[in-house]
């Protein structure tokens, strides 16, 4: 019983000393996100490098919305609303100040997950320019909402069909006849569009590219709304 009872415990030991070492490696592989920025305030915000900020942004409510940001692409919003016009844009926001002749190409990737059942929302980027003071909003996920203006005309470009619609001559919306979950955006053709038909120049200046979600209603329930991919590239002219 002795001799059994000596052999045991290095067996024991050796055993735990090999899990310990196998949980560290788990630890060591997942790593907590090291730069996690969380707000319910009404116009909260957060600054990454490169001049990327993510923003609450509740323009049109005093409430109902709270962001949670680990990076300008992995961000999440939670919101309670009701009504169908727009309370907020939670969004990313790169700031520019070029004009938009400058560019040889210019896009922009994203991948987002919307909440499913009744209410009203869109993904969408948001794009100022003059001054901001034109805004050109580019839908690409549209859950029972409509553009502001009217629509007057349609496009094709690079394979995908977009209806145009038209607010005076300070507000546009490129949006794309069918959903689109995650994808590319090709900006610097949708301003060779607003080039050709005399609604913007190549001297025109742009003031920056904002990429998030348009919460309406939700029925007075929280609906959580994901940003998993983000990023912008260019070339220059």
């Amino acid at each position: 019983m002795q001799l059994a009872h000596k052999l045991r415990w290095p067996w024991v030991i050796t055993l735990m000393a090999t899990i310990t070492l196998l949980l560290g490696g788990v630890i060591a592989a997942s790593p907590a996100k090291a730069d996690t920025w969380h707000s319910c305030a009404r116009f909260g915000q957060h600054s990454y490098t490169n001049n990327y900020v993510v923003r609450q942004n509740m323009w049109n409510s005093t409430s109902g919305q709270c962001m949670t940001a680990h990076s300008k692409g992995d961000w999440d919003v939670t919101a309670n609303f009701t009504g169908t016009s727009v309370k907020s844009y939670p969004s990313v926001q790169r700031t520019f100040y070029r004009d938009v002749g400058t560019f040889a190409s210019l896009t922009s990737h994203y991948a987002e997950r919307m909440p499913s059942g009744t209410g009203h929302w869109e993904a969408a980027y948001d794009i100022w320019l003059r001054g901001w003071n034109l805004e050109l909003m580019i839908w690409v996920d549209n859950h029972n909402q409509t553009p502001f203006g009217s629509k007057v005309g349609s496009t094709t470009i690079y394979g995908q069909h977009w209806n145009i619609w038209k607010d005076g001559n300070d507000a546009f919306a490129f949006v794309l006849d069918h959903n689109q979950h995650s994808g590319t955006v090709h900006i610097k053709s949708v301003f060779n569009w607003m080039v050709r038909h005399g609604y913007i120049s190549n001297g025109t200046e742009m003031q920056a590219i904002e990429w998030g979600f348009e919460p309406c209603g939700t029925g007075g329930v929280n609906k959580t709304f994901h940003n998993d991919r983000y990023g912008i590239s260019w070339t220059n002219s």
